[in-house]
């Protein structure tokens, strides 16, 4: 799959990504970058709504997570499982998320769980900016829970 494909992917699967105006920037095997414009994203207090936040930073980490498997031929179901987001900085204009590959060690040693057991969870984090800056506004640790969907 590549940047193109993930964003028709996303567009027909979750509505929420549509209403909210995402855009796959970046789709690699270092990075997963989404934006977002606060002009579809916007609270009362002229911000970002932390809700948007939320969804971008996940839509990012999970989508670096269906990299991974793609990267490694494997066919998963991929959901989460947990999450903890943390709000540092008021966001006032567009913005991005994104997620890198985790560290080699973690993805070894769920690929390895998950090709014994058939299925496994991998942490990812990610972080979201708004754009011009290099300061991170918000920080995200996702749980993903990967479940192998090919036939025996």
């Amino acid at each position: 799959m590549d940047r193109e494909h993930l964003q028709n992917f996303l567009e027909e699967n979750i509505p929420l990504f549509n209403r909210a105006g995402f855009k796959i920037l970046e789709f690699d095997s270092r990075t997963v970058r989404v934006s977002g414009k606060l002009k579809e994203n916007k609270n009362p207090h002229n911000t970002v709504f932390g809700g948007s936040i939320s969804v971008i930073l996940l839509i990012a980490a999970w989508s670096k997570v269906l990299e991974l498997m793609e990267q490694n031929n494997l066919k998963s179901s991929i959901v989460i499982s947990s999450q903890n987001i943390k709000y540092l900085k008021p966001v006032k204009g567009d913005f991005s998320g994104v997620a890198l590959t985790p560290e080699t060690g973690l993805v070894e040693t769920f690929l390895n769980q998950f090709n014994s057991q058939g299925k496994g969870t991998l942490t990812v984090e990610a972080s979201l900016f708004q754009n011009g800056s290099n300061i991170v506004c918000a920080t995200f640790e996702g749980i993903f829970y990967i479940k192998n969907t090919d036939p025996l």
